[in-house]
């Protein structure tokens, strides 16, 4: 089964938000679902994408080509898909069907 997250990169002054990921991406794994997300290797998506590769199975990345030029992507993710739009929600969303 897989399981869509969409996050924000920004780790955040609040030590709860990074907490709060590395014990979603420990759960994601646990309980063996792969993940899509984002695609970056930035702050909290690279601690979710971290977590999910080093105690589980499959993340997979979803990040849109303009970006792709400018974000750091997650280069060690299952899989990536480089999409044309920003709308990586949707995106997500049905690759995660």
């Amino acid at each position: 089964m897989k399981v869509t997250v969409y996050l924000g990169a920004n780790m955040s002054d609040n030590p709860s938000f990074k907490e709060a990921t590395i014990a979603l991406g420990r759960w994601i794994a646990k309980k063996g679902l792969i993940l899509v997300y984002g695609d970056s290797k930035m702050e909290l998506m690279g601690v979710l994408g971290d977590m999910v590769l080093e105690y589980g199975d499959q993340a997979n990345g979803i990040m849109p080509q303009f970006l792709k030029n400018r974000e750091i992507s997650y280069e060690g993710l299952t899989s990536m898909t480089i999409v044309e739009t920003m709308d990586r929600a949707q995106d997500c969303h049905v690759r995660a069907r």
